[in-house]
């Protein structure tokens, strides 16, 4: 990821690493978030993909709770445009702007 210049390789790399989550993939989605500009189309796309995964996604509490953090620190630089939106930026950002999660009731065994 360090190594690749071209933006839109770049950010295809940071979409896969939100849909396959290894080890220390958040902190790279946050250095992303920092590097790409508060109104671009990577931000809107990354910040969708993150919704995307927050709503479908088979993923732990933790998980969620890494996703949901996501999701508001892209919402923060979009709407105040700091590079890095610090903790007080992002609890601004309100949980309405979650989207619904979309799982089967596992109680429904029809």
């Amino acid at each position: 990821m360090a190594n690749e210049t071209q933006g839109i390789r770049k950010h295809e790399i940071i979409l896969l690493l939100v849909n396959e989550r290894p080890r220390d993939w958040k902190s790279q989605v946050e250095h992303y978030i920092a590097s790409i500009p508060k109104s671009s189309f990577y931000l809107f796309d990354l910040v969708s993909s993150l919704c995307n995964q927050y709503c479908y996604s088979f993923a732990t509490h933790n998980t969620l709770m890494e996703i949901e953090y996501l999701i508001k620190m892209g919402l923060a630089k979009h709407e105040l445009g700091r590079n890095w939106p610090g903790l007080e930026s992002i609890r601004k950002i309100s949980n309405k702007v979650l989207p619904k999660r979309q799982v089967e009731d596992s109680d429904n065994t029809d």
